[in-house]
């Protein structure tokens, strides 16, 4: 998992690269905890390169969440439609729903 941070304003844009699964975690969750304790909350994840989440992938992508929102912050995500199995879009549009864009330009005008 490698992880790319850029800005666009106050946003943090989070270009996550490869598998986000079992044992490849750890770098978002530091990442995600860097970031929030430097005060910036508002954090955008684009998953665009990311083939596949596995339920830990999916579960620290909500743990992620959780943090940002006990920091009155907020994470949004970019994906395109239909990039993963049904099920986890499924999850992923209940845990960001109203959240999730396809479009980097709207997510950010989102915040």
């Amino acid at each position: 998992m490698r992880i790319d941070v850029r800005e666009a304003g106050k946003v943090r844009i989070l270009d996550l690269h490869g598998r986000l699964v079992l044992g490849t975690t750890d770098p978002l969750k530091e990442k995600i905890q860097e970031i929030l304790a430097a005060g910036n909350t508002r954090i955008l994840l684009n998953l665009d390169a990311v083939p596949y989440l596995d339920s830990a992938g999916i579960g620290e992508v909500a743990a992620c969440k959780k943090r940002a929102i006990e920091k009155n912050g907020e994470i949004k995500l970019i994906k395109p439609a239909g990039k993963y199995h049904m099920a986890v879009e499924t999850v992923l549009a209940l845990m960001f729903s109203q959240a999730i864009f396809d479009d980097e330009m709207k997510a950010v005008g989102s915040f």
